[in-house]
């Protein structure tokens, strides 16, 4: 090869060198940005994992702040014929200066079928405003709360009465969360999106439809409804379904990943769920 045609070939090797390090600082740059976006404060993007400490001691001293939030169980709502009822949590819970946490409050419908009202609904929005008022959660400008509540078809106009009436009461920017049932986000779509911020969709204990629900998955996308941020709700005694979840990008596709255990929880079964759903990767 001549000298000319050595330098020709010199030349073209080293721009291909110097664009190659131009794109890997590039790549690097959006790498870091991308790291900063994820662990924004709570009112800008949820970071990718919550763990549900439900009612039970739990020692969650080895989450890492940056990463996780907790859903603690704060007490239960239960609606009487008469009265309504209060049962705050009484377990000890041990949590990390850093970490985010906000309550969540399950209401449980002990009626004869009145379930909640223009009666009762007040009660539970000062129990819901209280809950909130309970929480120092660091680093955290606005509030946030999870109510969990199995409305039936009959119970539904109640319920959608309550979230609206939430929506009002409680301070402006409060992120308002609610559990879903996997059929009301399978088609059965009747969550309000102007009144909730987020749907947590339950995919484990789902009894005899388990099956089907898996199926439909696999056909369907997974949507509280238009305009309603999705999240998942998994758990550690379901290794099968969290494999399929992951398998169908399921748990990618989530805003967030919320992880329930029956079990108290230590740092060992922490990591084998979040390694087995592939938390890790949901906003890769």
């Amino acid at each position: 090869m001549s000298v000319g045609g050595i330098n020709r070939v010199a030349f073209a090797l080293r721009h291909r060198l110097a664009l190659a390090a131009v794109a890997l600082v590039l790549v690097s740059g959006w790498a870091g940005l991308i790291g900063k976006i994820l662990y924004l404060p709570w009112g800008t993007n949820v970071p990718e994992t919550t763990v549900w400490a439900w009612e039970r001691n739990e020692d969650l001293t080895f989450l890492d702040p940056k990463t996780t939030n907790v859903a603690f169980y704060a007490g239960t709502i239960r609606l009487r014929d008469d009265h309504v009822e209060f049962v705050p949590r009484i377990q000890k819970l041990d949590l990390g200066e850093e970490i985010r946490r906000y309550p969540v409050v399950r209401i449980h419908d002990m009626s004869s079928g009145n379930g909640l009202n223009s009666e009762n609904i007040e009660q539970v929005v000062s129990i819901l405003k209280r809950s909130l008022q309970d929480v120092h959660s660091p680093n955290s400008e606005d509030g946030s709360i999870q109510i969990d509540y199995d409305a039936t078809s009959s119970q539904r106009q109640g319920y959608l009465a309550l979230l609206k009436r939430v929506r009002k009461e409680l301070p402006k920017g409060t992120h308002i969360a609610v559990t879903a049932l996997a059929s009301w986000c399978l088609g059965d779509r009747w969550l309000p999106k102007s009144d909730i911020d987020e749907a947590v969709v339950m995919l484990f204990s789902m009894g005899a439809g388990k099956r089907d629900v898996v199926r439909l998955l696999e056909k369907q996308r997974l949507s509280a409804g238009e305009g309603i941020p999705t999240s998942i709700g998994v758990a550690t005694n379901e290794p099968l379904v969290n494999s399929r979840l992951r398998e169908l990008g399921i748990v990618r596709a989530a805003k967030s990943v919320f992880v329930f255990c029956p079990l108290p929880w230590t740092e060992d079964r922490y990591q084998r769920l979040k390694t087995k759903v592939g938390c890790d990767e949901t906003k890769s």
